[in-house]
């Protein structure tokens, strides 16, 4: 069992079960980090074994506990089960609860050489192309899209560089098309995606690759066309080189606007030096190089 601790109203009433969704909390909105996500979850086990608990701040308890279980209702990804939900009684935090997928993730798995880089990153193309075959649940909070997301970035960004971002950003604009749009994960790299206990890839019902990892992390969830998302994993995986942005885009299997997955890359790219690496110094030679690849008129580019 796997319990993620949130900072929240405290309340008399127990741990909702998942069949019983009420409306978010309410509250401040959490700080967010590198590429504006939130910090990375801590997940650890207490002594003696027994469910895991992980912590992090946020109002919201009951959001991801329904994004949960929409993923779940689809059949397509697999995500943890969730077991309930709820403020704590008698402290100020709330929790939600679900099954133990475990702590190894694909990152852990490629750090530790159980799995090629090219294999992980096939496994993102994957559940990312299932994932977005899942339709949002009506009436959940998702996180801001592309349009509150610039005007952000335009209040923190450095001018200089900001008026760099114009040229995608009008690609951009221009690629915007209702019936293109999927519900995006917004953050799916190789720390959200927990491996499952059989690592291979075997085909399913229709010729579907039946994925056994977990996805995790649904905080920058969001409504979006699905070059916004293929562009975060790119710039979150360090894939930036051309043939690393054709070889995820190829994995994917569906149709990519390649000219707007570069603006998307750019953007990203642009996003996430300034808040990590401007606002935050963190990784300053990591984001310098990245921020360098995505701004190139000339490396990089996709071409399919």
């Amino acid at each position: 069992m796997h319990c993620d601790w949130r900072n929240g109203p405290g309340s008399r009433e127990g741990l909702h079960g998942p069949g019983r969704v009420g409306s978010g909390g309410d509250g401040a909105r959490p700080q967010r980090t590198e590429n504006g996500r939130l910090p990375r979850p801590s997940r650890r086990r207490p002594p003696g074994g027994g469910q895991a608990v992980r912590g992090r701040r946020h109002p919201r308890r009951c959001r991801e506990a329904r994004l949960l279980a929409a993923v779940t209702a689809a059949g397509r990804v697999r995500v943890p089960t969730v077991i309930g939900y709820g403020p704590v009684p008698g402290l100020t935090v709330s929790a939600l609860v679900t099954t133990d997928a475990g702590t190894s993730t694909l990152g852990d798995a490629v750090r530790a050489g159980q799995m090629p880089r090219p294999a992980a990153l096939l496994r993102l193309a994957l559940l990312m192309a299932a994932f977005h075959t899942v339709k949002a649940p009506a009436g959940v909070p998702l996180a801001p899209g592309i349009g509150q997301q610039v005007s952000a970035l335009a209040a923190h960004c450095p001018k200089q560089v900001f008026v760099r971002l114009a040229p995608a950003l009008e690609v951009i604009a221009a690629g915007a098309r209702l019936e293109r749009l999927v519900w995006c994960h917004g953050d799916l790299h190789l720390e959200n995606v927990i491996c499952g206990g059989d690592r291979r890839l075997t085909v399913g019902e229709h010729g579907r690759p039946r994925l056994p990892d977990y996805l995790v992390d649904f905080e920058a969830a969001t409504v979006e066309v699905p070059e916004y998302d293929l562009a975060q994993t790119l710039v979150a995986c360090d894939a930036l080189e051309p043939s690393d942005r054709l070889f995820v885009a190829a994995a994917y299997g569906r149709p990519v606007d390649t000219r707007l997955l570069d603006a998307y890359v750019t953007f990203q790219a642009v996003r996430g030096w300034t808040y990590a690496a401007h606002r935050e110094g963190r990784d300053r030679d990591a984001w310098a190089a990245r921020l360098h690849l995505a701004l190139s008129p000339h490396s990089g580019r996709t071409a399919l």
